[in-house]
């Protein structure tokens, strides 16, 4: 759901409103419009960064695309 940035704004609100408390992630992303993930990230910038972290570990580890459709049209044997 977060594809496209939040303004810094946004951002500076959605830190006010979490640290005076009573907002819940999921009324926040309601709110803002956006997943209580990136609402999480916003108010946690070292939940952030692990996060990225784990992403582009996984993006490293995926084949490339190329290899992908290789495998799609590569009949299985498992059918057999």
């Amino acid at each position: 759901m977060m594809a496209a940035k939040t303004s810094d704004e946004n951002r500076a609100e959605i830190n006010r409103l979490w640290k005076i408390g009573g907002w819940s992630m999921e009324k926040l992303g309601y709110r803002f419009g956006v997943t209580p993930t990136t609402i999480h990230m916003i108010v946690d910038p070292e939940y952030a960064e692990r996060r990225r972290k784990a992403i582009n570990a996984a993006r490293r580890l995926r084949p490339p695309p190329s290899e992908l459709a290789k495998r799609r049209s590569t009949p299985s044997l498992a059918k057999v």
